[in-house]
């Protein structure tokens, strides 16, 4: 049953410090076989239960979702393959690349945690409760969200407790995906705790990179 299910994800020691779902990302497939079963039970446990918000919650803090984060020296045919897990409570994942911005962009931010991106060659092959599940637990890709990711990271994650800086390129791309929502219409993202502003708002707790120059991409 679930509780059963929840004991083995949740299971650590010393022998097995990683636990079930991320040794299955290292599999051949990529994890496909493992998290197309897991995945349907799960959708299974979601949409026959009576209240399928309990089912959730239960998830909420496991780590479970296989992202694109940790992918993309695959991409490049580096000896790095595996993927990331994902927590449902630290923030939206979605469900694939906004397709109205730079992919390798994308994976970069990936790569620093500003976006969470489902793992696309795992889920493009999930069907029955897999999708349903999948459908109900992802977001919809957007430039705005994009930018409001990018807007939350610049807000948070500067501070006195900020170890090292992040890379200047991530800084340049998070900022590029702020200016494409900005040249689209698009509304400013809201503060940290959810009220609308202006885009003169929200550039006032921007971080811009201390060089000179141009950003480094087209």
């Amino acid at each position: 049953d679930l509780s059963h299910w929840l004991q083995i994800l949740s299971f650590r020691d010393k022998e097995w410090e990683e636990g079930l779902a991320a040794r299955a990302t290292a599999a051949d497939d990529g994890g496909l076989t493992f998290f197309q079963t897991l995945f349907a039970y799960l959708g299974e446990e979601v949409f026959t239960a009576e209240q399928p918000g309990d089912v959730l919650d239960k998830l909420w803090d496991l780590e479970l979702i296989p992202s694109e984060e940790g992918r993309e020296d695959a991409v490049r045919q580096t000896e790095k393959t595996r993927s990331r897990l994902l927590r449902l409570c630290d923030g939206p994942v979605l469900e694939r690349f906004c397709p109205e911005l730079s992919v390798d962009h994308q994976r970069l931010l990936c790569s620093q945690g500003i976006m969470r991106v489902f793992h696309q060659e795992v889920l493009a092959r999930f069907e029955g409760y897999a999708s349903r599940f999948t459908s109900a637990v992802l977001v919809p890709p957007s430039r705005q969200l994009v930018a409001g990711l990018c807007s939350e990271w610049h807000t948070l994650c500067f501070s006195d407790k900020l170890l090292s800086p992040p890379p200047q390129e991530a800084l340049w791309i998070s900022l590029s995906m702020l200016y494409k929502a900005f040249l689209a219409g698009e509304g400013a993202p809201p503060d940290t705790v959810g009220r609308s502003r202006s885009w003169e708002e929200a550039a006032s707790t921007l971080w811009v990179p201390a060089i000179g120059g141009s950003p480094p991409f087209a």
